[in-house]
């Protein structure tokens, strides 16, 4: 069975969403709780990933996403359970769980909502 080890998002405006907060959440078909996507420090199970953008409208496109781990603070770009990778030819970013829990198979539904930071 394959696990969700990584989401991609393309396209994402950084400029015009700055300052903002993006969560993320996978769902199955069964239940309305958001499905646990990866494991976090002290075996936290985190069912989403957020990702902040800077408030600063000229930071670059590779330099504008940081991560929110699963106590709520601000990682950067990486920890030894998630990070985020920018590939500038795709403007695609890629957020990557080192221990993901979700099976792809029983994604059905995504969630994307944004907040002010």
């Amino acid at each position: 069975m394959s696990h969700a080890r990584s989401i991609k998002l393309t396209g994402l405006d950084t400029r015009a969403c700055a300052g903002k907060k993006i969560k993320i959440q996978l769902f199955n078909s069964e239940t309305s709780t958001a499905m646990s996507l990866y494991t976090d420090a002290s075996s936290l199970t985190v069912n989403r990933a957020i990702l902040a953008i800077n408030s600063n409208n000229t930071v670059s496109r590779e330099d504008a996403l940081t991560l929110i781990n699963g106590k709520g603070q601000d990682i950067g770009y990486f920890d030894s359970y998630q990070y985020v990778d920018y590939d500038a030819n795709r403007a695609e970013y890629t957020i990557v769980f080192t221990y993901p829990l979700a099976l792809m198979a029983d994604v059905t539904r995504v969630s994307l909502e944004s907040t002010n930071a």
